[in-house]
């Protein structure tokens, strides 16, 4: 059952994502969310138009690992 990416209390970035067993916790470092954030915004507004300047907090995103681990 995929939980969006979205930010947390204090801007914490949190992905769960549980395909079978026990529940994985990927955290994503601050220094890479500005990165994370532009990919997004990419992605988005290829699909959107223009989007909300806090979109990570409003859209729900869900992104594989293989392209997190871009």
């Amino acid at each position: 059952a995929p939980f969006t990416l979205h930010v947390e209390d204090f801007h914490l970035l949190s992905i769960n994502n549980l395909h079978f067993g026990r529940k994985i916790w990927i955290v994503i470092p601050e220094a890479s969310f500005d990165t994370l954030e532009q990919n997004l915004r990419q992605r988005i507004d290829r699909e959107k138009g223009d989007i909300c300047y806090q979109f990570v907090r409003h859209a729900p995103t869900y992104l594989p690992l293989n392209i997190l681990k871009r």
